[in-house]
């Protein structure tokens, strides 16, 4: 809209002022920081990595400056790289702000070191959520296939917190897979009572319905996940297969 030309009108105006700023004042990182900020809002990451860049230059050892490179690389959607500035930067200060970020990026990648690094972040930084840890934790063996270690883990994670929908979720997902489909729709089903604007949670109690030969139980749910959703294309491919289902003669 007009206020969000007018705000970009301003921050394109202030990038020549904070580069003239930056290099005057060259101890200063600040501006270094204010520019890259500046540049990431503006879209220009690249640009805005390049800042950090010249701070690691000056200061190799700077592990915010590594962990906040990291940040915007993950935003630029260069995985491989984000990920070595955030090593880069865990190795350096192992702490709860830049190792949950890590293990993050781990669980995202399937890669088996996110274990010992969750357990080492409950041990020395008992003020990280202690919930997304064992969350992070089940979701790797769940992705692995290994359910015997996942569902503890998930279970876990609703002893610390019952409203923790995404583990509801991630039960309900081990027993669907397991075809226990009644035992899944019961735990889909406290999915959505902790969270009433769930897609995910209305989508996989109608695949539960679905398996349970109860059609008309799984189009109500298909058509709810795509009252919160209407972008979840999968809800939608279901509901018109019902629906193509009961027009054949």
């Amino acid at each position: 809209g007009i206020r969000d030309v007018a705000v970009t009108g301003v921050q394109t105006c202030a990038l020549p002022i904070l580069k003239e700023c930056r290099s005057k004042f060259q101890d200063n990182p600040e501006f270094n920081r204010k520019l890259s900020e500046l540049l990431a809002e503006l879209g220009q990451f690249r640009e805005a990595i390049a800042e950090y860049d010249i701070l690691l230059k000056r200061d190799s050892l700077n592990f915010t400056a590594w962990y906040e490179k990291g940040i915007l690389q993950l935003r630029d959607r260069d995985t491989a790289a984000a990920l070595r500035s955030l090593q880069t930067s865990y190795q350096m200060h192992p702490s709860g702000f830049n190792g949950m970020v890590l293990a993050r990026v781990y669980s995202e990648l399937q890669d088996p070191r996110v274990l010992s690094l969750c357990d080492e972040l409950l041990r020395h930084s008992p003020a990280e959520p202690l919930v997304d840890l064992l969350y992070l934790k089940g979701i790797y063996y769940s992705d692995q296939k290994n359910y015997r270690k996942a569902l503890p883990l998930f279970e876990a994670c609703l002893a610390e917190d019952w409203k923790f929908t995404d583990a509801h979720l991630e039960i309900g997902l081990i027993y669907f897979e397991q075809q226990l489909y009644s035992k899944a729709l019961k735990t889909f089903e406290r999915a959505a009572t902790t969270n009433l604007t769930s897609a995910d949670a209305y989508y996989w109690i109608g695949r539960c319905y679905q398996q349970l030969h109860q059609d008309d139980n799984a189009a109500q749910n298909y058509q709810k996940a795509l009252a919160f959703d209407p972008a979840f294309s999968q809800a939608r491919e279901k509901l018109q297969q019902l629906h193509g289902q009961k027009e054949t003669p």
